[in-house]
């Protein structure tokens, strides 16, 4: 009866352990009808944003924020297409800013991207991230930590039992 007890908590730590919470994400990400030259940038650097969805021969307006700064001006195509060079902020701080084209106050589309605080730094952080996959998943040390250690705890448990009814019986 206690082997079957022992069993029973040992394999409902192993489920517990294993057990994560679901997380919802979209696969593939949903594609912003905008896009730029390089998503890692530094202060100084040009770069290039191109999308479409604005009307004919219309102005589109691309700003640079975190502190919203129109950084280029250009005008649409027949087919609604635009396309256009901007020099990052020398004041843009190091992080995340987002890139808005805009026309007729209609948001185009935004598209991310990375400020760096200096060139040497983009280029090692660019080299690291061509030659790796980004993490997408979920860091399994400490729960297979846990799981190693209620094994040994079940272990224990067993030999203990099994030197209880030795000495019971003798």
């Amino acid at each position: 009866m206690r082997k079957a007890v022992c069993t029973v908590v040992l394999a409902l730590g192993v489920v517990l352990c294993a057990a994560t919470s679901a997380v919802a994400q979209t696969y593939p990400p949903v594609a912003s009808p905008l896009t730029i030259s390089s998503s890692v940038a530094v202060g100084g650097q040009t770069l290039t944003v191109s999308g479409g969805g604005a009307a004919p021969g219309a102005t589109v307006l691309i700003t640079f924020a975190s502190t919203p700064v129109v950084v280029a001006t250009t005008t649409a195509d027949r087919s609604g297409n635009f396309s256009a060079s901007f020099t990052v902020p020398d004041s843009a701080t190091p992080g995340l800013h987002t890139v808005t084209a805009s026309s007729g106050g209609v948001v185009l589309g935004t598209v991310t991207v990375r400020v760096l605080a200096t060139s040497v730094t983009r280029n090692r952080t660019s080299q690291r991230e061509e030659g790796t996959l980004p993490f997408t998943g979920l860091n399994a040390i400490l729960k297979v930590t846990v799981g190693a250690g209620m094994i040994l705890v079940g272990v224990a448990l067993v030999l203990a039992i099994r030197r209880r009814r030795a000495g019971a019986s003798a």
